[in-house]
Parts: structure tokens; C-alpha cells; sequence
């Protein structure tokens, strides 16, 4: 009994020491492709259409397992995930494109605990740019019969073969007629330019000719006559002949104490009445004038039908996209006033106007001209007579001012 005893104490013993035996630490690696990765590293192309190289390694552990990369220079390589439990497991080891031409490295290391296994990751580096020479060149268009001074014509220049790493110079070889960068050739003097376009040892060359500008013949002014009131402003209009005629049109006023003028554009003048009187106001190119006789009155001086002795509208300056519409509102003076006001757009290819009057709350009608932008861009002075009196609104008329609806609602 006492034997029998022992040797169960012995056996319970035994027992309890192999439950207290640890695991030890395993990485192992089961797949056949990872093995062959772990035993000889991971080669990365140069360049590879996609632009990110991947590679999967799978592995086995036995406790928890972490990954680090080391000698590395840059931030080019990374490893998905970086950490797990113990198990089967698999990362991903990504390379970006190598654009230099020296190959990089790095390596991969996996840790269970104290053990290890590393692998070694090499991207072959970039082939050095080779020079593509051009074999030939051609400019479109090859020939310019015609280019005004001071017009502009772009060049184009198409080498052969596309991928060519010569790179186009451009070049006037008559300076004092033209000049020319990136292609964009600018006529300054009457006569002849050739234009070259160089890509290595390939040549083109366009010939231009040069003609003097058009030259003005005529200018008109509108409109021709108008009549304002003192401290308010109108609009007039220059318009040369020949059409499409280049020139700079200066404008002045032959008595700025009855009205000064301040020129808007090449095209336009803003004209303020001062005192009481006429007044030319002229555009001129040199020698070429046109002009406008502008009459100034007093405020409250009369000169209006049905008792009006003022009118002014709602807006001076008026903007609207093509196809918009806005309604200029009419104000006479005295109040009592009524009169039968004439509504007239200087320029009725750009703005069309017509009366819109409508009945006020009191039972009288307030006075107001519908004013509608056509599609195309430019100005158009809109204009409210009654009698001698007038008064003007410059309507400018451009495609961008159109802005699509974002919503609706009803106050009720």
C-alpha cells in the first residue's frame, strides 16, 4: 500500500510539471511561395504600370506577432497590417514607383517574442532618360497672307517623333516687324516677318505679312443729342468706321461748366451736367472727330409736358444676362405731374425696351419702361423722355451674369 501511494504521488507530480512547461516561441511558414519569399527576398520593378507594387507573405505564430521595418531611406515601403494575434496570418508589403535611378531597400522583420524572421526587400532602380532627338518639325499655319498691325496670331509647332526631348525655341528674324513668344507672333510695323521654330537640328519657318491698320475714317457719337439735368449723368456712345478699325478715342467736353465728361472705355464717356447750357461733347482720333450736343437745365426749370419739370429713373447703371428683364421705374416731378414718357434703347441689337407702366395702389400710373437683354453681349443707353427732359440708364449685357435658379417658395 505504501509503494502504491509513492508512485501516485509520483505520477500527480509529473503531472503538474508538464502543465507548467511553456510553449516556446514558433514562426513557421506553411505556404510554399512565402518560404521561397523568406529564403530569398522580395525584388520590386522600376516603374510598373499601376504605380504601387504589392507582395503577400503568409506565416504561422504561436503568440502575438509584430512587424518593423528597418534600414530604410524614405518612406517608400509599408507593411498592412503590422501587428496580430497568434495564428495563421497574412501582410502585405507595398512599394511606391522608383523614380531615381539607384536601387533602395529595406528590411522586413516578424517577431514572436524573441524570435524572428527577416526578409530582405530590393526596388531596382529607374533607366536613365535617354534624349529623343527631333527628326522634324512643322509650324500650322505655314503661311499668314495677312496680320494687321497690332493683331495677334498664335503658332503652333508639331514635332516629330511625340515623344522628342528637344524642346521648340521660337524666333523672329525681324524684330522690328513682329515679335513672337511661345509661339504667339505680335505684327508692330508694316512690311515682312519670318517666324522659326527650332527643336534640335529641325527648323520650320512661317512667313507673314504685315499691313498697316485700318485707319479711321469716321466717328459716330449717339446719341447725337441729349438732354439732361444738372448734377445727373448720361452715356454716350463712339463708333468708328470702317467697321473693325482699331483706334484709341479720346474724349473731351468743349465746356465743362455747363458738363464734364469722363471717359468709361475706348468706346464710351460718362457726361455730368455742371450749369446750365450746350455742350459738345467730343470723341476724336486724331484729326477724325464725332461729337454730341448735350443740353443742360436746371432742375426745376421746366421744359417738360403735363406740368413735369424733373425725371430720374430708379437705375443709372443696369446689368442683365441674355434674355433677363428689368423693369426702370420712372419718377416725375412734382408728384402730381402726368405726362406720356417716350422709352428708347440706343443700341436695340443688344436691348430692347418697351413701356410697361403699371396702376399704382392710389389709382394713378406709375411710369416704368420694361427693359429685355437680348443674347448678345454689349451696352445700350435706355433712355425716358418727356419733352425736353430725358433721363438715361446704361444697360450692360453679358452672358456671365445669367445665374440659374436655386430654389422657389410661395410667402403663402
Amino acid at each position: 500500500m505504501k509503494r502504491f501511494l509513492l508512485a501516485l504521488a509520483a505520477i500527480l507530480l509529473a503531472m503538474t510539471a508538464c502543465e507548467e512547461i511553456e510553449i516556446p516561441a514558433q514562426i513557421s511558414v506553411p505556404d510554399t511561395e512565402s518560404m521561397e519569399i523568406f529564403n530569398t527576398g522580395i525584388s520590386f520593378e522600376a516603374h510598373k504600370e499601376g504605380g504601387v507594387q504589392t507582395a503577400k507573405l503568409s506565416f504561422e505564430t504561436t503568440y502575438k506577432w509584430s512587424v518593423s521595418i528597418t534600414e530604410m531611406s524614405g518612406d517608400w515601403l509599408t507593411v498592412d497590417p503590422m501587428s496580430g494575434e497568434g495564428g495563421p496570418a497574412t501582410i502585405t508589403v507595398s512599394a511606391t514607383d522608383n523614380t531615381d535611378t539607384a536601387p533602395r531597400s529595406a528590411t522586413i522583420t516578424v517577431t514572436c517574442l524573441v524570435v524572428s524572421k527577416t526578409v530582405k526587400v530590393i526596388q531596382a532602380g529607374a533607366e536613365p532618360a535617354q534624349d529623343i532627338p527631333a527628326q522634324s518639325i512643322k509650324i500650322t499655319p505655314e503661311v499668314v497672307t495677312e496680320l494687321k498691325v497690332s493683331e495677334t496670331i498664335q503658332l503652333t509647332a508639331v514635332v516629330e517623333p511625340e515623344n522628342s526631348t528637344d524642346k521648340v525655341e521660337w524666333a523672329s528674324l525681324m524684330e522690328e516687324n513682329a515679335t513672337v513668344k511661345d509661339g504667339l507672333v505680335t505684327a508692330l510695323k508694316e512690311g515682312y516677318a519670318s517666324i522659326t521654330a527650332t527643336a534640335g537640328k529641325a527648323s520650320a519657318t512661317c512667313r507673314i505679312t504685315i499691313k498697316a491698320a485700318d485707319a479711321i475714317e469716321g466717328i459716330t457719337v449717339t446719341p447725337a443729342t441729349v438732354t439732361i439735368n444738372a448734377t445727373e449723368s448720361t452715356i454716350l456712345t463712339a463708333t468708328v468706321t470702317p467697321e473693325g478699325a482699331e483706334a484709341v478715342i479720346e474724349w473731351f467736353s468743349d465746356n465743362t461748366d455747363i458738363a464734364t465728361v469722363e471717359k468709361i472705355s475706348d468706346t464710351q464717356a460718362k457726361v455730368t451736367g455742371v450749369g446750365e447750357g450746350t455742350v459738345k461733347v467730343i470723341a476724336s482720333v486724331g484729326s477724325v472727330f464725332g461729337y454730341s450736343e448735350v443740353t443742360v437745365e436746371k432742375k426745376g426749370s421746366g421744359g417738360g409736358e403735363g406740368g413735369v419739370e424733373m425725371i430720374s429713373l430708379n437705375k443709372t447703371e443696369l446689368q442683365l444676362g441674355f434674355y433677363e428683364t428689368f423693369q426702370l421705374v420712372a419718377t416725375l416731378r412734382p408728384e402730381d405731374a402726368s405726362a406720356q414718357i417716350s422709352w428708347t434703347s440706343s443700341n436695340e441689337d443688344v436691348v430692347l425696351v418697351s413701356d410697361g407702366s403699371t396702376p399704382a395702389g392710389d389709382g394713378s400710373i406709375k411710369p416704368a419702361g420694361t427693359v429685355i437683354a437680348k443674347n448678345k453681349e454689349g451696352q445700350s443707353i435706355v433712355t425716358a423722355t418727356v419733352g425736353s427732359l430725358s433721363a438715361s440708364c446704361t444697360v450692360t449685357v453679358t452672358s456671365g451674369s445669367i445665374v440659374p435658379v436655386q430654389s422657389i417658395s410661395l410667402n403663402k
